[in-house]
């Protein structure tokens, strides 16, 4: 009586401390804790009752299981509860442990259940129920292993849990074994396993790491692992020990050897095709990631490369890119005033117009043609179809693109510039059409972007080989204007400003002039953009202004100038716009022995 009074402290102890997992420690979700603490009321009621139940007969011998299997199936919703809280059962770990269920199920009603139930003093669902309460509790611990594959780890209150579970395994295996030989109660010594298992439960549910358990997020594993292998080996050795064992025994115990064999090969069969189902969807998965833009979701520069190439070699065979022939087409989108959004709204806006735009080309574009976002907001569409077609697409695109977008919490209104460059189809780039591949058409398209970009924005361009010229050009000017910076063959030009009334010189304009030693006199006009495109003119700039304060201080020291002499200095917006520049300037006029106030910074209009 004391013992059973002790156990059902204990026991009642470890319910309580279930239930009030939920509020004492915000244990979420809660109803797995409800569960367990049903469960455990009832596993006591059925434990308290059973050294009555056992002396009975008939239906009445039956009670202490019917509170003891619904325990156990509370205890499977419950970690069940805990592991689909996270979407943690992950398939060939279920299909794992289903192998392993069957292997310890054969072994539970071979050794344990079938010769109970051949104990005649007794009702046959005693004896199996007895036999088969260990594979029950193998059920339980291969749940909460499960658990161990997420983000739970090794916290102490898994920790305990899983103690509980396996001290449950302990006893009820112990009753089993004893179960055999005709008995269904035992020294108090058998129940010590079940005060550990409430023991260890309870002080799970009481420890703070209980919250844990429900916010578990799933870990990536291997299918196939040492690991698994320990687990799974074993299971399947099981019919074939088995098999040598009964090979005489009864038909009965043949024919559960036979289908759980049977169960076990499908199980396997099954694990080895999800295997091979989820690698292959991996090996989707990395294709997808590694070809597509994971902003947007279109295809990225590769993925269009790849889809130039194919048009170009396998689109119907034209003869030339007139308005009638079909042709491989490359639209080259970048969007007018982006970075502006971007710097105004932050870059979770931009990344809001940028999915718009996605979007909207998605919707302008007919299929087959293919849309890529192939950089920040640079956009292109491959396609085959007549000059006609792709110029009234084109128009469209325009259209769709130029309507408001709504960005955080305003209204935008952005438009494309965009190229245009057509190639023949239906010829491979090999032999005289060497030149037309897919980067080639990219990089003209490319071309003709940035001349529609800069004859006014919010146009299309369509390309021809003179642009090639013009970029060749450039890039030269580029190169020479670096240079001639560098050897000093720029030079300064000062406009005198007389003062019409008196005919007195007051001041002077500092003009920028440079002489090639080719091209002759480059006009401002033309090296002054490249100059602004490439980051040079800040350099410039300081040049400038560090030359004509010292052709100012030389005049002053000559006595040349008046002392109301001033000068102006034409600055670039791109530099003018800088804090340096807005520092330098005052400090740079002093070191001139020129006053601030004599010096004029006027930013030009082209």
């Amino acid at each position: 009586m004391i013992a059973a009074i002790a156990f059902a402290a204990v026991a009642f102890g470890a319910v309580a401390a279930a239930l009030s997992a939920p509020w004492l420690h915000r244990a979420r979700p809660r109803h797995p804790w409800y569960l367990l603490g049903a469960a455990g009321s009832t596993f006591v009621v059925g434990a308290l009752i059973r050294p009555w139940s056992s002396e009975r007969t008939g239906w009445a011998a039956l009670l202490s299981d019917a509170f003891t299997v619904p325990g156990y199936l509370f205890m499977f919703l419950s970690l069940a509860g805990l592991l689909l809280a996270r979407g943690s059962m992950q398939r060939h770990a279920v299909i794992d442990g289903l192998i392993v269920c069957v292997g310890a199920g054969l072994a539970s009603a071979l050794l344990l259940a079938m010769p109970a139930a051949a104990i005649d003093d007794r009702p046959a669902v005693v004896s199996v129920l007895a036999g088969l309460y260990p594979l029950f509790d193998v059920v339980l611990v291969l749940l909460l292993a499960n658990l161990a594959f997420t983000t739970v780890g090794l916290r102490p209150s898994y920790v305990l849990l899983l103690c509980g579970i396996l001290a449950l395994l302990v006893g009820d295996l112990a009753y089993a074994i004893i179960g055999v030989s005709g008995q269904l109660t035992g020294t108090p010594l058998l129940d010590l396993p079940f005060l550990v298992s409430c023991t260890m439960i309870g002080a799970a549910a009481l420890h703070p790491s209980v919250a844990d358990l429900g916010r578990a997020s799933v870990m990536r594993v291997q299918a196939w692992s040492w690991r698994r292998l320990l687990l799974i080996v074993p299971a399947l050795v099981v019919p074939f020990v088995l098999t040598a064992v009964v090979t005489e025994g009864p038909l009965a115990a043949r024919v559960v050897v036979a289908v759980g064999g049977t169960a076990m090969v499908a199980l396997l069969i099954t694990r080895a095709v999800s295997a091979v189902q989820d690698y292959a969807a991996a090996q989707l998965k990395s294709e997808h990631q590694a070809t597509h833009d994971p902003l947007t979701g279109l295809p990225n520069r590769l993925m269009l490369a790849r889809e130039i190439s194919r048009l170009l070699a396998t689109a119907p065979p034209s003869n030339s890119s007139s308005a009638g022939e079909p042709a491989v087409w490359v639209l080259f989108l970048d969007l007018d005033g982006f970075k502006l959004v971007n710097d105004s709204w932050g870059h979770e806006a931009g990344d809001q117009l940028l999915i718009e735009v996605a979007t909207r080309l998605r919707a302008t574009v007919p299929r087959p043609a293919m849309v890529a976002r192939v950089g920040g907001d640079e956009f292109v569409v491959a396609r085959v179809g007549s000059r006609h077609d792709t110029v009234a697409l084109v128009e469209r695109i325009m259209e769709r693109l130029s309507a408001p977008v709504q960005v955080s919490s305003a209204e935008v209104v952005i438009t494309p510039s965009i190229g245009v460059v057509g190639a023949p189809a239906g010829m491979a780039p090999v032999a005289a059409v060497a030149a037309v591949t897919a980067e080639a058409l990219m990089r003209d398209a490319d071309t003709a972007m940035y001349r529609a970009k800069s004859d006014g924005r919010g146009r299309w361009t369509e390309f021809d080989a003179s642009m090639h010229e013009r970029v060749r050009d450039r890039v030269e000017i580029e190169l020479a204007l670096r240079h001639a910076l560098a050897t000093g063959q720029l030079r300064l030009a000062f406009q005198p400003i007389v003062e019409l009334s008196t005919g007195r010189l007051v001041g002077a304009e500092s003009l920028i002039r440079w002489t090639h030693p080719s091209r002759g006199t480059v006009s401002p006009a033309v090296f002054i953009p490249i100059a602004e495109d490439s980051g040079l003119i800040s350099a410039i700039g300081k040049w400038v202004l560090d030359e004509t304060l010292r052709q100012v201080s030389a005049w002053r020291e000559e006595d040349l100038i008046s002392a109301d002499f001033w000068v102006s200095v034409n600055v670039s917006p791109a530099s003018s716009a800088t804090p340096p520049c807005r520092r330098r300037s005052p400090r740079r006029s002093n070191a001139g022995r020129c006053r601030p106030a004599r010096s004029s910074w006027r930013s030009p209009s082209r």
